[in-house]
């Protein structure tokens, strides 16, 4: 018999393709079994995900709220301070008006006509009381006074150049007649005595009354006026320009923080010493109590040097005296105001008002700045009432602190011959204010403050 070859037998087959089919089966869930663990891994992701941004949207919120909280109590203390503020500034406010109306209950009480006035035990007629009855000294009185010339007059009364009889030096006496205002005689006094606490202001020596005038004693500017000195001398150079503008800004600056507006700043108001210094003068039309934003109305001063505002009757403060300050530094350097001038009044406030100032090319630029910002039209913006005016570039080689103890040697030396600026002869006899006013140089007068 022949042997056939070996066969495997049908269930052998079956059994391999049954392996194959189950090894793709699990090929197939070890796949789907990857892909869920991948779907549920990524979906972990997206969760995670969402919850940081949850937080940090939560924590972005947090901030918002916080910051909120924070303008909230800053706000809350903005105000509260301010309200502090505004509660301190009333009290000061009363305080101020309280003395103001203290200063002139006072005035009123002690009108200059009948200060130092008492009824006599015997007689009972009117005579004067001296503030220091025991000693009452000789130079108090108009008989002890020789006149030598008449310095200055106006419709107020004489400016007079007079000795005292127990001093050899020199004084200026201001006669006023009592028919004027006293309460601006009493003003012009008060102002004086303070003024001693600047030497660049013009202070008394001593004020006393007679029954028909008023007579202040004041220091002797031998110098003169820079009116004058400038007609006889002409255009002034760079260098005194500076030194006298900066002397100048040092009175009115004393005169702005004591709440005194002069209101006549111009060059025969500004008097020179020997020695060169200057000295403002002439305290007649001059406001107190120029505080805060308080402002004056009416024209006053010369023409010439009034500010805009006042011009056009408009309330006004310290900035019309930087105003006057920029004509005073524009006539010192060309001899002449910046603005139309032909003699015609009209004109000339009409060109303040309306123009802008013109100098001459052969000014410098800086001092051309300098004009430019002081004759601002708008006051609130004019130098000196706003900005420091001394940081100016034309005043970079002052030393203000030495300028303020008159330290810095003036660049002329004005002092002349007293004969070569009176405006009459030296006189023998003391003159005559007025016919109305010719006995008061044979009354005796009394003390009302100091001593000559």
């Amino acid at each position: 018999m022949k042997k056939t070859p070996f066969q495997p037998l049908s269930c052998d087959i079956m059994s391999e393709e049954r392996v194959n089919k189950v090894a793709k089966m699990k090929r197939k869930r070890d796949v789907e079994e990857q892909g869920h663990q991948r779907k549920k891994v990524h979906f972990q992701n997206i969760m995670t995900r969402e919850e940081e941004e949850k937080k940090k949207e939560q924590k972005k919120k947090k901030k918002k709220e916080e910051r909120k909280k924070k303008k909230k109590e800053k706000k809350k203390k903005m105000r509260e301070e301010k309200k502090i503020k505004k509660k301190e500034e009333k009290k000061e406010k009363e305080k101020k008006k309280k003395a103001e109306k203290k200063k002139k209950k006072k005035a009123r009480k002690r009108p200059l006509s009948m200060e130092g006035y008492t009824k006599s035990e015997e007689g009972g007629n009117i005579q004067k009381r001296p503030c220091l009855e025991e000693k009452r000294p000789l130079q108090l009185m108009v008989t002890s006074y020789s006149t030598h010339a008449v310095l200055g007059q106006g419709s107020f009364g004489k400016v007079m150049l007079v000795t005292c009889s127990n001093k050899s030096q020199p004084v200026a006496m201001k006669v006023i007649s009592k028919a004027e205002d006293q309460r601006s005689i009493a003003k012009e006094v008060r102002i004086l005595r303070m003024a001693s606490g600047c030497p660049f202001l013009c202070h008394a020596h001593a004020a006393f009354q007679t029954k028909l005038a008023a007579c202040i004693v004041m220091e002797y500017a031998s110098g003169n006026s820079l009116k004058k000195f400038i007609k006889r001398t002409g255009k002034l150079k760079m260098d005194a320009i500076t030194f006298y503008t900066a002397e100048i800004i040092c009175g009115l600056q004393f005169l702005h923080a004591n709440g005194i507006v002069h209101r006549d700043i111009k060059l025969g108001n500004i008097l020179l010493t020997g020695e060169g210094h200057i000295k403002i003068a002439d305290f007649g039309l001059a406001v107190e109590g120029m505080f805060a934003q308080k402002k004056v109305g009416g024209k006053a001063g010369t023409v010439k040097y009034m500010a805009p505002e006042v011009l056009r009757l408009r309330g006004y403060d310290a900035g019309a005296d930087w105003w006057s300050l920029g004509i005073v530094i524009c006539k010192m350097a060309t001899g002449m105001t910046p603005f139309f001038e032909d003699g015609n009044s009209e004109k000339f406030i009409s060109s303040v008002i309306c123009d802008e100032p013109v100098f001459p090319k052969c000014l410098s630029a800086e001092i051309k700045d300098l004009l430019h910002k002081l004759l601002e039209k708008d006051p609130e913006k004019r130098l000196g009432f706003i900005g420091n005016i001394r940081a100016h570039p034309v005043f970079n080689y002052i030393n203000w602190e030495q300028l303020e103890r008159q330290e810095v040697p003036p660049p002329l030396c004005p002092a002349e011959p007293p004969s070569l600026f009176f405006t009459s002869d030296p006189l023998d006899q003391p003159p005559s204010l007025a016919p109305e006013l010719d006995q008061v140089f044979a009354t005796e007068g009394t003390q009302t403050d100091g001593s000559c």
